[in-house]
């Protein structure tokens, strides 16, 4: 086809046109004509004559053949045939257009065919040099071996890596750079490629690099086959992996890690595979349900979830993981004592790059305790049916289009109407009020506004009653209104009322618009679509200018913000974020945003529902908590103190630097009890129970023991420890500080040397001051001894003598003696120093003793002794001179006290008796001058007395301690003081 230039090409179309409307006229045959000369200017002019061809014979068709003619304008009657014109014009154009391609293409595809052939040649002679140069050039290094398995050509990328000449790693020299644990498996999987016949193996293993060190790499090998399919060749390559190796075990790292957290976490947690089995859960879990994990992978098996709920659980699981969509079940749960308790099973897919699920995590949410509270509020909500019906008011409820929905008893009762027949409302509105009371609740439907108006009502009578009608719309938590609550009061003798009511709906608005949360609401494709007035306040735009909400977060969060908010978009997975929103003033605050998808009944997102949450505060909150626990930590390490930390089984994770300076161990020698061999050996056994019982109770741990220190000696340290509980009350950490009490130590020793040696001098003191009542109880039995004595001389004298009332004197003289040596061994008793005895004894004896050696000294001071002694007292345990000495002094200082008294008789009352059932009290109240502070006068060197020391007291308050007991004193009702003190019951056998 011989090609015209350009302006020919066009020429010849606007000639053909023209010749075609020259023979249509005559001839009448104007589609033939202009066909022809379409195909004409199409076939050798190319595809813009023939477009130019079509435009001037369409024109030339209507002007010249189309009713009205000489005219462009188109009757509609002639629509059909012009377009039939134009369509088949263009339909010719498009078969030409087709035909002149084809022709072009062959002929590029013939060109194309001689220059391959001429190619093909040179192609070939270079393509050995270029294959070898590939091969050798190839990132990886490459080698071939013969049938036999002997390398006879390796790659210059294994050399450069091996580091080795090539003739040293043909044949089997390559072993060299094996590494030596792997080389055994690396002739052995060799053997069997070889063995195999052209099975494709790989293998992985370790080569020498040329500085020396071994890297992994991945084996492959092809063969090359002849004719026959026999192996002629063998080629591999070497593939460095070393970095997917280490990948690998920081995955199994990070794997690890995972499952300790999971374990750690303190509520019920299990993740599942893809296909919905268990795969691991914490320990809450299995504590909770008393089964291992084994036992839990059939979990429906094992009748954790009830019969009845069974089918619906496990319908529901096996949908979310078909469709994978979020898990969210409420159902019972068997615990470990077999109580069901209700649950709420939350379950969210993990998903992979391509939206795969790769795992669900689950959480197990414990809401029995929200169940029993929707039950009382469903008991509520009943009880509040009952008010509504005894309210003295008509009251209905509507749904969101205004139907009536239901009614109070008020209502029926006062229309005399069902509540079917009220659902059609308007009959019982007066008919002046009807058309505007209709009017005003399609207007408040519509608009959403509260409904405020006055309007008669007819009574099951006939008359017609003023009415204050007030509705108000229920809304949910999206702002979307779901019920109409309508209350109609009679207002016939209260119109008063009306301002009443109308400052309430005010204040109710008012309480609406300060709701601290700013909504809004989104269409599926992630656009904005409506707004609450808090967040027009906020930020000072209207409506319409927030749909370009991105310019509103700060910069540096903006394309982070909107990259999440698209994934939620395209995923349908709830939005969760935290950005920085800017204020009307220009102020960023941080939000915490939490967006849903609301969707329809087959599952497809019809809104996207937002929650803004200022959580400025808390942003500055947690800032200011991490500096103050970074300041904590500076506390912990500089206080003058052994601090420690451990898990809830006693495993010590933390110690401060102190204790790691004072043992001179590191902190991983404290782990699986290590601590212990810091004890000193006399205080281990002493130590351990307290210390799991703490664990086990979760009570406040304290102890003193010896802690050995670095270089070898022995200290004394006051151990305290408190358990640090989560928000259900169990234990998450123990927290301990080691007080260094050597010294007070030292100086407690030397304090009870010191009040021991007082002691003494205290009894020393007394038994001076009783020196003369001492006397006297003595003389009297050594006077009765020689009146005695006397006696059975005269009796013996007598003739004949009188041996009967001899031996009597003689046996009255063998008991004074045994009298007197009892004054002197109680005597004896109070200078002896001797070793603290604990024995059983009877407490009112020991009171008789002492009373029985004071028996002069109140006499002799006009003292009157009253005891109150318990018939039934049980023994109790502890030292008789101790006791005898605290007795004592406590009845001589009532004694003296009384000395100044006068105008009163002298009174000294001693009672004994069981305080509670582990105790027994024993009080001593005199009738002298009093207290004038009780807890004044057991302080050492306090002394009321003139001549006095100033320790009877504190001793005695020692005394009462070292038997685990308690003293107090009190001033009585009347004149006087009271000493009080309890000592303790011992054990019984069954306790």
């Amino acid at each position: 086809m011989r090609v015209l230039s350009k302006v020919w090409r066009y020429g010849l179309a606007i000639i053909s046109c023209g010749v075609a409307l020259a023979l249509a006229i005559p001839l009448d045959s104007p589609s033939s004509c202009f066909f022809l000369a379409v195909i004409v200017s199409g076939f050798y002019g190319g595809r813009g004559p023939g477009v130019l061809s079509v435009l001037l014979s369409s024109l030339a068709f209507d002007y010249f053949f189309l009713p009205p003619k000489h005219n462009f304008w188109i009757e509609p009657s002639s629509y059909p045939r012009f377009a039939t014109f134009l369509g088949s014009v263009l339909l010719i154009m498009l078969v030409i257009e087709a035909k002149r391609r084809q022709e072009e293409a062959r002929r590029q595809i013939d060109a194309k065919y001689r220059q391959v052939t001429a190619d093909a040649l040179a192609q070939a002679q270079e393509s050995e040099a270029r294959l070898r140069l590939i091969i050798d050039s190839i990132p990886v290094p490459a080698w071939s071996s013969r049938a036999d398995g002997a390398a006879d050509f390796i790659n210059q990328r294994w050399l450069d890596y091996t580091g080795i000449a090539s003739e040293e790693a043909l044949g089997w020299g390559w072993k060299v750079v094996c590494h030596p644990d792997d080389l055994d498996r690396t002739m052995e999987y060799w053997r069997s490629v070889l063995t195999s016949r052209g099975e494709d193996r790989e293998l992985e293993a370790r080569l020498r690099r040329f500085d020396g060190t071994y890297r992994w790499f991945l084996f492959r090998v092809c063969p090359l086959r002849d004719e026959s399919g026999n192996v002629v060749q063998w080629y591999g390559t070497c593939i460095d992996i070393e970095d997917r190796k280490r990948a690998a075990d920081a995955l199994r790292a990070s794997e690890l890690k995972f499952r300790l957290i999971v374990h750690s976490i303190p509520g019920l947690v299990a993740t599942m595979t893809p296909k919905g089995d268990l795969e691991l859960i914490n320990q809450p879990v299995q504590d909770y349900t008393g089964l291992a994990f084994d036992a839990l992978k059939d979990w429906s098996a094992t009748g954790l979830v009830p019969e009845e709920e069974l089918p619906r659980v496990a319908a529901r699981w096996k949908q979310s993981v078909e469709t994978g969509c979020e898990y969210d079940v409420e159902h019972h749960m068997r615990r470990a004592d077999g109580t069901y308790r209700w649950f709420h099973v939350r379950a969210l897919p993990l998903r992979n790059d391509r939206g795969m699920v790769v795992r669900w995590y689950c959480v197990l949410t414990d809401i029995e305790d929200r169940k029993r509270t929707e039950e009382a509020l469903r008991s509520r909500e009943q009880q509040l049916r009952l008010m509504v019906d005894s309210i003295p008011a008509l009251i209905s409820i509507r749904t969101a289009t205004g139907e009536i929905e239901t009614v109070n008893r008020q209502c029926v009762d006062y229309t005399g109407m069902t509540l079917e027949n009220l659902k059609n409302w308007p009959e019982v509105v007066h008919p002046d009020d009807r058309a505007d009371t209709i009017a005003q609740w399609k207007y408040a439907i519509e608009s959403g506004n509260p409904l405020n108006t006055e309007v008669r009502f007819r009574r099951a009578d006939g008359v017609y009653r003023w009415f204050h009608a007030g509705a108000l719309p229920l809304r949910d938590t999206e702002g979307r209104i779901i019920r109409w609550h309508a209350l109609y009061v009679d207002i016939e003798d209260r119109k008063h009322a009306e301002e009443a009511l109308r400052a309430s709906e005010h204040q109710l608005r008012l309480m609406v618009d300060s709701i601290p949360a700013l909504v809004t609401t989104m269409t599926p494709a992630g656009d904005t679509e409506r707004v609450n007035e808090q967040l027009v306040a906020y930020t000072g735009q209207s409506p319409e200018e927030l749909k370009n909400w991105p310019e509103k977060v700060h910069p540096e969060d903006r394309a982070r913000v909107a990259d999440r908010w698209r994934r939620s978009v395209e995923t349908g997975n709830p939005y969760d974020a935290e950005e920085r929103v800017r204020r009307a003033d220009g102020v960023y605050r941080w939000f915490h945003t939490r967006g849903l998808p609301m969707r329809d009944g087959e599952g497809h997102i019809v809104r996207w529902c937002l929650l803004l949450t200022d959580i400025e505060d808390r942003r500055q909150a947690e800032q200011a908590l991490r500096a103050s626990e970074h300041q904590l930590r500076l506390i912990t390490e500089t206080i003058p103190a052994l601090v420690w930390r451990t898990t809830p089984d006693g495993e010590i994770d933390y110690v401060n630097r102190r204790v790691l300076d004072y043992t001179g161990k590191p902190l991983k020698d404290f782990g699986n009890d290590g601590w212990l061999r810091l004890l000193h050996p006399d205080d281990v056994d002493s130590t351990i129970p307290l210390w799991r019982q703490s664990i086990q109770t979760g009570d406040s741990h304290q102890v003193t023991y010896r802690l050995r220190r670095a270089d070898g000696t022995y200290r004394w340290f006051d151990v305290r420890g408190e358990p640090l509980r989560d928000n259900e009350g169990r234990v998450v950490q123990w927290y301990g500080i080691c007080i260094d009490v050597e010294d007070r130590k030292r100086t407690e020793e030397a304090l009870r040397n010191t009040q021991e040696r007082l002691s003494i001098a205290s009894q020393v003191a007394t038994v001076g001051e009783l020196a003369a009542s001492i006397a006297h109880e003595v003389n009297q039995p050594l006077t009765a001894v020689v009146s005695n004595g006397n006696a059975c001389l005269r009796w013996l004298s007598a003739q004949p003598p009188n041996l009967a009332k001899a031996v009597e004197a003689a046996e009255r003289i063998v008991r004074d003696g045994k009298d007197a040596g009892e004054v002197v061994r109680r005597v004896r008793a109070l200078f002896k120093r001797a070793a603290h005895e604990e024995v059983s004894l009877d407490l009112n004896q020991v009171i008789g003793e002492v009373l029985s050696l004071l028996r002069s000294e109140t006499a002799k001071r006009l003292v009157i002794v009253e005891t109150d002694l318990g018939h039934d007292l049980p023994p109790v345990t502890g030292d008789r001179v101790q006791l005898q000495q605290l007795i004592l002094n406590l009845l001589l200082n009532g004694i003296e006290a009384m000395d100044p008294v006068k105008d009163r008789p002298r009174r000294l009352f001693i009672r004994s008796g069981r305080e509670r059932d582990d105790t027994v009290l024993v009080e001593i109240r005199d009738s002298g001058i009093g207290l004038k502070d009780p807890e004044t006068v057991f302080d050492a060197f306090f002394t009321t007395k003139e001549s006095g020391m100033g320790m009877g007291l504190a001793i005695c308050r020692s005394i009462v301690q070292a038997h685990n007991g308690r003293l107090w004193a009190a001033s009585g009702e009347g004149p006087g003081a009271t000493f009080c003190f309890t000592l303790p019951l011992p054990p019984s056998p069954v306790s």
